[in-house]
């Protein structure tokens, strides 16, 4: 399926919330990457200097960055819009997902296997895409 198939605002830079969700749903996630960022190979330990971090990670849909960044020990917290995401990032890599509803967020999803509750917010941001695409998140 092409970046086509769903309607959006993208030639003037904007991507809609439903636009987001809809790519989902419908298999148009071309942009999506099934292996974590090669650039953690080589540049893992500058990234994360010193030891665990906890890692806040915008519009994450599934991607397997964050497998990588617990494994190597650190907390992450992903924010998605498409709950599918959260949902097919959960099952693909099987982990148990504990789901909670935060009054005027939406579901709140964690891995027991990861931690209890979500870490705070505090070390490091990762973001593959700009986040001035990023409108109106609810954390998942």
């Amino acid at each position: 399926m092409s970046a086509k198939e769903v309607e959006t605002d993208l030639d003037a830079g904007v991507l809609h919330n439903s636009e987001w969700v809809k790519r989902w749903e419908v298999g148009d996630i071309a942009f999506h990457q099934s292996r974590y960022d090669s650039l953690f190979d080589s540049q893992g330990e500058a990234l994360f200097p010193g030891g665990a971090k906890s890692v806040f990670v915008p519009l994450c849909g599934k991607t397997p960055d964050m497998i990588w960044m617990y494994n190597q020990g650190h907390s992450v917290v992903g924010v998605e819009l498409s709950e599918q995401a959260v949902q097919e990032l959960f099952s693909e890599n099987k982990l148990e997902a504990r789901v909670q509803h935060v009054e005027g967020v939406g579901p709140l999803y964690t891995a027991s296997e990861w931690y209890p509750t979500p870490p705070p917010l505090k070390d490091v941001f990762f973001n593959r895409l700009p986040l001035a695409r990023m409108v109106g998140c609810k954390f998942t």
